[in-house]
């Protein structure tokens, strides 16, 4: 694998992913220096009027463009680069992968609207498949216009997501773009990453260890607020942090073990009274 290929770690072209090859592709070439070449704004030297050193050059420089190429592609891709000239071998590929037909357009549309986010796949990176997609699609024939591209976004979320889908629909066609959805939906995830973390915080408090959130901290923000201003707080009483004194859990737990001990001295008094022959009364 060439050094470009080592630093960003480009997958290999195959038969569906020309699209994004191309992009990361050129974006190595104009790092290395090589996609004039490859693109054809750099020509070859006038043998009549350039040096020898200069058509050497620039030989060298059509042979460093072909091995990028050629090791950035799949065996099944090897017959498309039978030629020394880079740009004969990019125009090969971007015929070759580009004109697929109505087929190609059929199978994109087909993936496209059937796209779903995955419960553990994060917002950012569900929005960004699908805008991956929609680029794809433009590059083979088929732009589609913000809309379809909401659609999907919004349909392909988990049922947890339909509260925000619903006021989503009820937005003025004027007023809602691609922006403001995703902008929305973000949103979104982070008031379910909010509410499930003050869930959590708070069924955790059945352990004795737990650190206590005061009983009249009714609301996700009070909670959050009280997390975050005793987090570093020292008991006086265990040494934990997270809690005062007055919060302490062991107190609590002491208490409670200082009340079934005395309850347990009451009945063993009980016991003894009630085992005692009515012979020695």
């Amino acid at each position: 694998m060439s050094e470009a290929l080592k630093v960003y770690s480009i997958p290999k072209l195959n038969d569906i992913n020309y699209v994004t090859w191309s992009i990361r592709m050129k974006a190595i070439l104009v790092r290395k220096g090589l996609w004039a070449i490859v693109s054809g704004t750099e020509k070859f030297p006038d043998s009549d009027k350039a040096e020898a050193t200069k058509l050497a050059a620039f030989t060298q420089r059509q042979l460093e463009a072909c091995s990028e190429l050629i090791l950035a592609v799949e065996d099944s891709q090897l017959a498309h680069m039978d030629s020394d000239d880079p740009k004969v071998v990019w125009d090969e590929l971007s015929k070759v992968h580009g004109a697929r037909g109505l087929s190609t357009q059929l199978a994109a549309l087909r993936r496209f609207v059937r796209m779903e986010k995955s419960p553990t796949q994060s917002m950012s990176s569900w929005i960004g498949d699908v805008r991956s997609l929609a680029h794809q699609m433009k590059r083979i024939g088929i732009p589609l216009p913000d809309i379809f591209t909401i659609l999907v976004l919004t349909s392909g979320l988990p049922h947890e997501y339909e509260a925000v889908v619903v006021a989503l629909d009820s937005i003025d066609s004027t007023s809602l773009t691609l922006e403001t959805t995703i902008t929305r939906l973000i949103n979104e995830e982070e008031r379910h990453i909010s509410q499930k973390a003050t869930e959590d915080y708070k069924a955790s408090l059945s352990g004795p260890s737990s650190n206590p959130v005061p009983s009249q901290l009714q609301s996700a923000e009070d909670t959050l607020a009280f997390i975050a201003r005793t987090i570093n707080v020292s008991c006086f009483k265990c040494g934990k942090k997270g809690h005062y004194q007055k919060d302490c859990p062991t107190a609590r737990t002491s208490k409670r073990d200082e009340a079934h001990a005395i309850s347990g001295v009451a009945d063993s008094d009980d016991d003894w009274l009630t085992e005692v022959p009515d012979a020695e009364w």
